[in-house]
Order: C-alpha cells, then structure tokens, then sequence
C-alpha cells in the first residue's frame, strides 16, 4: 500500500438519486465492479438521506419506503450491502449521513413532521416579525432542518452511533451538518443560548441580529456579527462530539464532511470550515471567528468546487468573476484548509453535460490542485456513460490520503 499513489478518487452514490440502482445485490456489485474498473478507490453511499428516512436496518430512524413511484424494498439494508461488495473488490466503504435534515418538503415526510418540536425556527420578515417552522417557512430549501442545539440533537448522535457501532465501515461523512440558510435558527432555544453566550439578556429579537426588510434585503443589527460566530460555534461543537463519538467506537474508521468551496459566503449556513488558523479578515468576521474553524476535526473534507467554467480565465471571460471556476474554488480550499486535513475538491457532473472533453478538464483540475476528488453523482456517470473516461484518467492504482498510514 505504500508503493502507491496517494490520490483520493471517491464516488458519491446519493439515495433518491440511485434508489432503483441500489435496491439489489445485483445493483449494489454492478456499481461496484464498474466503480473498481474505472479506478475508484473509496465509495460513499447515502444512507440517510435529507428525509430522515434511512436506507439500512435501523433501530432507531424510520426506513425509507418510496422515492417518486419506486417503492424500495424493506428487507434490503444498502449499507450492509455496499459494505460486503466493495469489500470483497477492494473498495473501501463510507456511511454517509444528512446530519440536521430530517424531512423532505417535496414528500412532506420525514422524523421532522412527526417531531415538529425538533425544526429550526426560521425568521421569515415582516412587521411584526414572523416566524415559523421548517416545514411552512417561504425560505427556499428541500429539506426540512431540525436545530442543532434542541432536542434532536442527541437523536443525530444516537444515529451516528449506531452506525458505526454495526457496521464494519471504512469511513463516515457527514453533509448538511450546518443550518438551512441564514433566516435559522430563530427558535427561543437558540435566542436563550445566544443571550447567555454573548452575556446579555432582554436581546431585541431579531432587530439586533437583522432585520428582513420588505424589499428583501437584509439590515445587520448590532450583534449580527456575533450572531455568526455563535452558530459556526454550534456546528463545530456537535461536530467536534460526533468526530469524538466515532473514534470511542472506532478509531480505524476515516472522518469526512462535506461542504461548499465558496468559503466567503458560507457563513449564511452557519458553517466555519476552514482551518482555526486562517482568518482572511472578510469584513462579516468577529476577530475570534477563525477559532470556529473545524477542519482540524476531521480526516477529509469534501468541497463543493461546482462550477461549469474550469479556469479562472474561462470563468472572468464568461461571467466577470474568475472566483466562479473549478480553479479558484480549488485554490481557495487549500488555503482555507491549510494542511488541517485533506482536501478532495468535488465536481457536480451535471454541469458537463454533453460536454465530455470540459469534464476530463476539471477532472485534471481537481487533481492537479487538491489532494483527490470526489464525483458527484453515480447516477450522472450511469446516465452520461462515463465510466470509460475515468478508466481513461485513472491509468494507475492509487490509495486515499486517508487510508495511507492504514
């Protein structure tokens, strides 16, 4: 194992995506074996999906049952499944999870429906200002977040838990761990925390955090900056107990987390996940923000580099903005990352369609500037027939950083 080339190549196997794909043994090892043949060397499978609803054999969470007319089927646990054919190629495995969603607003299902008292609250404008759930709120999201300093909190643990604890998993991810959008959580339980945080009381709510104004626009109130930080505080502070949890259980298994690469606005999700050591001095940061940074956590991050145009050239010629490329995206997680972990910079194959030669392009891209790449999705590589190209890129065998010292 050491002889070979560290360089991640993980696939992304999403649930609803794939729901007819995965629901067989059949399906489950044809995947494998094309994933094998074209050079994959890690596999994340979607298990827990942005419903809530899970796809291995939980004693906890509810199982998903139906995606648009399929019904999957109940016996059938995916993970268990994934686990014992990618094995048995060589493959290694990763649980991936969608941490603070728990219902699907297209489905109107999910835990989250069931548990109204677990959704984030979301400050939806007006005079006087309106609140509301996940479920009702005008904000547009699919899923349906769940808050994460309330009661669902430890539900995600125990769900995190039982997953490493059954199976023999390589690795575990966690997406959406972060909060909707901006206009969340505006629940009392978070206005309470954040009053004791910030060491004051009778905190005007929400006019000193901000104000939705009538034409949209938001107007920062006077602790609007604090405000951020405390919620990259909240995410890092769970994901700092479910990193800890997963190695109690498990220290072999890899820890991973997906996020968007547009690092300067990802704040709006409550999000820090650069390194605690770098702090670009953006003018939304406190002085202290850079001490939420939870790279340092985790064994991989996947960012989101999705972007149609590869270069910076190609990106300012077509839109203005070279930061609006696989290129700038890729360089900015580096640096926002500085060496805390390893950075797969991660490309949306829906925006190559129909446009092979400017995938092989930010394929080359990815792998050039970050340490591996991860495909988003299977079902683009199926439907656009492109596994022949990554058999094409990946010549020779390679190893993921975070399986080099295993």
């Amino acid at each position: 194992m050491s002889n070979l080339k560290q360089q991640a190549r993980l696939l992304w196997c999403d649930a609803e995506a794939n729901s007819i794909q995965l629901s067989t043994r059949k399906g489950v090892a044809e995947v494998v074996r094309k994933a094998s043949r074209a050079g994959i060397n890690t596999i994340i499978v979607d298990v827990k999906p942005l419903s809530g609803e899970v796809l291995y054999l939980s004693e906890i969470a509810p199982r998903l049952k139906e995606v648009k007319g399929h019904f999957y089927p109940q016996s059938f646990d995916l993970l268990q499944t994934m686990v014992e054919e990618g094995h048995s190629s060589g493959i290694p495995v990763h649980a991936c999870i969608n941490v603070f969603s728990e219902g699907h607003r297209k489905w109107n299902r999910g835990p989250a429906y069931s548990q109204p008292e677990w959704q984030a609250i979301t400050y939806e404008g007006g005079n006087p200002p309106k609140f509301s759930l996940m479920q009702d709120s005008r904000h547009e999201t699919f899923g349906v977040f769940v808050n994460p300093i309330g009661p669902a909190r430890e539900y995600e643990l125990r769900i995190i838990r039982e997953i490493a604890h059954r199976y023999n998993i390589d690795g575990i991810v966690f997406d959406r761990m972060r909060y909707p959008n901006l206009y969340a959580d505006f629940s009392p339980i978070s206005k309470m925390a954040f009053e004791k945080w910030i060491g004051i009381s009778n905190l005007r709510w929400p006019d000193d955090i901000l104000i939705l104004s009538n034409d949209e626009k938001i107007i920062r109130g006077r602790y609007y900056k604090e405000w951020l930080e405390w919620r990259a505080w909240q995410i890092k502070n769970f994901a700092g107990d479910a990193v800890h949890l997963v190695r109690s259980i498990n220290p072999k298994i890899k820890i991973g987390v997906y996020v968007g690469s547009w690092y300067d606005t990802y704040f709006d999700v409550g999000v820090n996940w650069g390194s605690e050591n770098f702090h670009p001095g953006y003018e939304w940061m406190t002085a202290d923000y850079n001490k939420t940074g939870f790279a340092e956590l985790f064994d991989y991050i996947c960012t989101g580099c999705y972007y149609p145009d590869v270069t910076q050239e190609e990106a300012r010629s077509a839109k203005g903005n070279e930061n609006l490329s696989v290129e700038a995206a890729c360089q900015l997680s580096m640096k926002a990352i500085s060496g805390a972990s390893n950075v797969y910079g991660s490309l949306y194959l829906l925006d190559y369609k129909q446009r092979p030669d400017k995938f092989r392009s930010a394929v080359d891209m990815v792998l050039r500037n970050t340490q591996g790449i991860m495909f988003f999705d299977l079902v683009y590589l199926e439907d656009y027939g492109w596994w022949q190209i990554l058999e094409e890129v990946f010549t020779n065998d390679a190893i993921a950083p975070h399986d080099a010292n295993d």
